[in-house]
């Protein structure tokens, strides 16, 4: 019963605070997974623990000896943790992926090209400093809405209003300095805006927690 209860709390805590969890930054949404995964890491390591079987009484060649049955209880176990650990870091990779303003710089020709995606949770407000006249700005948009603000004034902005996938707002910039530098904000409960850059740093190391939070679970399982 303890192990049924306890992830059903937590999966309720979830649910009932979910407004408030998908509002929180990258960061502490990324701790808080780190906190499920050892919790489940450890009730699993406990509930997948093989007991300790007596030895046989007898001659019976045809059933696995207790050692063998143990080993593999242990085995199955360290499985079942690895996949634990597969589906927790899966989960955190969609919170850096999908629940975030994404952004994505690039140079042709002179032209840079900022890309902005919009996350699953949507975005009250984006707003975007680009650079001042005479430089010359294309926008381009999938399903965004956007604002023009003091467009011909040194401090222009481009306001994107109620961002959310699968939207997308592309700006282009002839000969001008690297977009995303002057200012960039995201107002609403997505969280950004993040660069490619900074979000392949994120996925290192989710990874990396994934196999200590594995490594984890085994050593417990050990201590069973």
């Amino acid at each position: 019963m303890y192990y049924i209860s306890v992830p059903g709390a937590i999966a309720a805590c979830v649910a009932l605070t979910w407004d408030n969890f998908t509002g929180m930054g990258l960061v502490p949404r990324l701790i808080a997974m780190l906190v499920l995964a050892i919790v489940l890491q450890e009730l699993l390591a406990r509930y997948l623990a093989p007991e300790d079987l007596g030895q046989d009484v007898g001659f019976r060649p045809h059933e696995p000896r207790p050692k063998d049955r143990k080993r593999t209880g242990k085995l199955i176990a360290i499985i079942v943790l690895a996949a634990a650990s597969v589906v927790i870091s899966f989960l955190a990779w969609l919170q850096t992926e999908r629940f975030v303003v994404s952004a994505e710089r690039s140079e042709q020709n002179g032209v840079q090209t900022l890309t902005i995606s919009a996350a699953w949770i949507e975005a009250t407000r984006v707003d975007i400093r680009l650079p001042p006249p005479p430089v010359q700005c294309d926008i381009e948009e999938k399903g965004a809405s956007f604002t023009e603000v003091d467009w011909d004034q040194p401090d222009r902005t481009l306001q994107i209003n109620v961002f959310v996938s699968p939207q997308v707002v592309t700006i282009k910039c002839k000969n001008a300095a690297q977009l995303g530098q002057r200012g960039f904000i995201v107002a609403g409960p997505a969280d950004g805006p993040y660069f490619s850059s900074d979000l392949k740093w994120f996925s290192i190391i989710i990874f990396v927690m994934g196999v200590v939070t594995w490594g984890y679970g085994v050593i417990r399982l050990r201590q069973q």
